[in-house]
C-alpha cells in the first residue's frame, strides 16, 4: 500500500471551453469542495477560486494533477499542492499561461519551503523591474497573478453546459 497524504487544488481561472476538462480530471482524481455551503457549485459546475480536495490521495498525486492540468486545460490558472508526509516535505505547484509552470516544495497550507542553499541561490538573482528572475523563482510571480485572478472571479461557476 503506498503512502498517502492530503491534497488541495484551487482554479483561479479558466476558459469555460476548457472547464469540462479541469472537471473531468477533478472527478477523476475525487477531489470534492472542501467545504459545502448554500451557493456552492452544483455537480457538472466548476467553481473558481474553491478548494477541491482529498485527504487520502497516494503521493505524488499533486505531480500527476498539476502535469494533467497543464495539458488538458492549457489556458486555467491553477495551484495544486499536496501536505507533507514524514519527513518529505510536500510538494506545490502553480500555472498561469503567462508564466507557465512553476514548483517547489511547500508545507501544509502550501506555503513554498527553500532550503538554505535554495535561499543562497535565490539571494542573488536580479529582481528589478526589467529583470524579476528573483520573483518569479520564488514563485511571487505566480502567486500575484493568482491573486489578482482570485480577486477578479471570486464566486464564479463555470457550466461547461451552458
Amino acid at each position: 500500500m503506498s503512502d498517502r497524504t492530503h491534497v488541495q487544488l484551487i482554479v483561479h481561472d479558466c476558459p469555460p471551453d476548457q472547464a469540462a476538462a479541469v472537471l473531468s480530471i477533478i472527478d477523476q482524481h475525487d477531489l470534492h469542495l472542501e467545504y459545502v455551503e448554500d451557493g456552492q457549485p452544483a455537480d457538472g459546475q466548476l467553481g473558481l477560486g474553491l478548494t477541491y480536495m482529498d485527504p487520502e490521495v497516494v503521493c505524488g498525486s499533486a505531480q500527476l494533477i498539476a502535469q494533467e492540468l497543464e495539458q488538458s486545460a492549457p489556458g486555467a490558472s491553477w495551484e495544486v499542492w499536496e501536505d507533507p508526509k514524514y519527513e518529505w516535505l510536500g510538494d506545490l505547484y502553480r500555472f498561469t499561461p503567462t508564466f507557465g509552470p512553476w514548483t517547489a516544495n511547500c508545507d501544509a497550507e502550501g506555503t513554498p519551503v527553500f532550503t538554505p542553499d535554495e535561499v543562497h541561490r535565490l539571494a542573488v538573482l536580479p529582481n528589478t523591474v526589467d529583470e524579476p528572475a528573483r520573483a518569479r523563482a520564488l514563485g511571487e510571480a505566480h502567486a500575484d497573478a493568482l491573486r489578482a485572478l482570485a480577486a477578479r472571479n471570486e464566486g464564479i461557476v463555470l457550466d461547461p453546459n451552458d
